[in-house]
């Protein structure tokens, strides 16, 4: 009413668009607000007022309770989360019972006090409740656990954002974000960053290097890296050719390991190092050739240049019947057929030919190997002349006569 100045003014320059000021508790007065805010012009006065009334029985107070900030220390750390201001007589006990707030807990701060002349503040705190982070690697789809969580030895504040980047997993790949984020929150267990994976698949292909020498039972699959088991290749010659092993180059100078094949020459991959992995198996297959040899016993020292006609048909369709060749042995010699494909032939003697000589067998059937074959003719000398009977006549001029 007489607007006398009971403390002295306080004057502040700020950048804020919106200030607030709490009144100033004066003895024996009874201030018009608690605080008072004020919308700041550019042009213009920004003044706030607080007017006092005389009042020795009444006095302000006022409760308010403080929530830790997500940063920071101390004091400072905490922001204005509810506050109740009213007036009582002076001499009365005011009491405040801490709050329940999700997230926080009542660390401090009185609860109760006497309104005095200068009023009555009572600030109570809470602190936020901290939590560690728990990050899991599950297999997307089965949540089977592919690799042991882990949980961080900090505890972080309710609202504090926490960051986690995933693991690489063999045989896996990840699904979704490498980096994910959780804001720590309740309940305790909900603080948990999840990567999912899917299996890896991997591609194993058997190729024969020569598609004309033979083929392979399976040319392609697909399986899982982790849990996937191959099925496996067999190899199968074609006539007039063999298989002679499996590699892991196109060039087949690397051979696959012998374990993986079985007594069929079926090739079954095996995990290295605990996963499948894709690769490229090749399949050898050559010409399968044996040597023959023939050979001429019983020839007599006076023929020694005497000629021996030998006829070699293969005798296996399809796979040596397109053989058919006749070859020479001059006494009691040899000739050696090379490269024949392994089977099964004959080979004939040309008697007539040879009419004076008479072999054991006219004709051998033989079976050529890889390792070669050696087959002999034993011939006996049955005829003394060249001419038959009817041309023969026995020389008895006798010198002298």
């Amino acid at each position: 009413d007489t607007g006398e100045d009971l403390l002295d003014s306080k004057i502040d320059k700020t950048s804020m668009a919106v200030v607030t000021e709490v009144f100033k508790p004066i003895n024996g007065y009874m201030p018009d607000a608690y605080q008072k805010r004020l919308v700041l012009s550019a042009n213009g006065k920004n003044v706030i007022t607080f007017y006092y009334t005389k009042d020795t029985e009444n006095a302000y107070y006022v409760i308010t309770h403080w929530v830790q900030n997500i940063e920071g220390d101390g004091y400072d750390d905490y922001s204005e989360y509810r506050s109740i201001q009213a007036f009582g007589k002076i001499g009365d006990t005011i009491s405040e019972e801490p709050l329940t707030i999700t997230g926080f807990h009542y660390t401090r701060g009185e609860t109760s006090g006497e309104i005095t002349a200068a009023g009555l503040k009572l600030d109570l705190y809470y602190d936020r409740n901290t939590y560690p982070l728990t990050v899991q690697y599950l297999e997307y789809g089965t949540n089977t656990q592919l690799d042991d969580p882990y949980t961080t030895a900090d505890e972080y504040r309710v609202g504090k954002q926490v960051s986690a980047t995933a693991k690489d997993i063999k045989g896996y790949k990840l699904v979704g974000e490498q980096t994910k984020v959780k804001t720590i929150s309740e309940p305790k267990e909900s603080n948990v960053i999840t990567f999912y994976y899917i299996e890896e698949e991997v591609t194993i292909s058997y190729v024969a290097i020569e598609a004309g020498y033979g083929t392979v039972s399976l040319p392609l699959e697909k399986l899982k890296a982790k849990t996937g088991t191959a099925s496996g290749s067999t190899p199968t010659a074609k006539p007039r050719y063999k298989f002679v092993g499996w590699y892991t180059d196109e060039e087949c100078t690397k051979p696959v390991d012998p374990s993986w094949i079985d007594s069929n020459n079926k090739l079954v991959p095996q995990q290295v190092d605990g996963l499948n992995v894709s690769a490229t198996y090749y399949a050898k297959f050559v010409e399968n050739l044996g040597d023959l040899t023939i050979k001429k016993n019983g020839c007599s020292e006076i023929d020694e240049n005497q000629t021996f006609l030998f006829r070699l048909q293969g005798l296996d369709e399809g796979v040596n019947d397109h053989i058919d060749m006749v070859v020479t042995i001059h006494g009691n010699g040899s000739v050696t057929i090379k490269d024949l494909f392994v089977g099964n032939y004959s080979v004939t003697e040309l008697t007539d030919w040879s009419f004076r000589y008479k072999p054991d067998a006219v004709t051998k059937n033989v079976n050529v190997t890889t390792t070669g074959l050696e087959l002999t003719f034993n011939n006996d000398r049955s005829l003394l002349w060249w001419l038959d009977g009817s041309n023969y006549k026995v020389n008895l001029f006798k010198q002298g006569n």
